[in-house]
């Protein structure tokens, strides 16, 4: 889907998480929007949003309980609003084909597209994503697999990966619950 969303036809919706809220907008089934939110300002948006406790549009929020049991099919193929350059666009159309359990590093990702040699380019256009999850950028890894940038956070980025079963090499003695191997 593509285009803007008029702002009088879409609304938010608070799904509430271990690591505080993610607020998402949208217009019919098509979200347009997704942010984090941490702690307090989780239900102080929630409050301000008038959805503190669930007007939210429950098949997307069917979706991300689903994500975050470990079954991604819904929130992969849910209608979604890119709203970006034709760069950005078909940056976010390659990163949404990339599975779960999978990440590819910014350079696979700018060879997807065909530009070689933009990986810093797709890396602008991961901080550029404003639905995470929908188009999941935290799969996107640096060079080496490296963990990389995710505008939300590292330790997010990590939980993700870690929910995933794809943690870059790097991270896995860091990860959420496990024990460092040591040799």
């Amino acid at each position: 889907m593509d285009g803007t969303l008029s702002r009088t036809t879409s609304e938010w919706g608070v799904f509430h998480w271990q690591f505080g809220a993610i607020k998402y907008r949208y217009s019919g089934d098509v979200v347009s929007e997704l942010r984090f939110i941490r702690g307090m300002d989780a239900e102080i948006e929630a409050h301000a949003l008038g959805v503190a406790h669930g007007r939210n549009h429950s098949g997307i929020a069917q979706a991300l309980r689903d994500y975050f049991s470990g079954r991604p099919e819904r929130l992969s193929q849910w209608p979604i609003q890119l709203a970006g350059t034709d760069f950005q666009r078909s940056a976010w159309t390659a990163i949404r084909r990339i599975p779960w359990g999978q990440t590819l590093t910014y350079g696979d990702v700018a060879r997807c597209v065909g530009r070689p040699g933009s990986a810093r380019a797709i890396g602008r256009a991961m901080g550029a994503n404003r639905i995470p999850l929908f188009v999941p950028c935290h799969r996107v890894v640096a060079a080496g697999r490296r963990l990389g940038g995710f505008s939300p956070g590292a330790d997010l980025k990590t939980h993700l990966l870690g929910l995933e079963g794809s943690l870059p090499l790097e991270m896995l003695d860091r990860a959420p619950g496990r024990q460092p191997q040591h040799e």
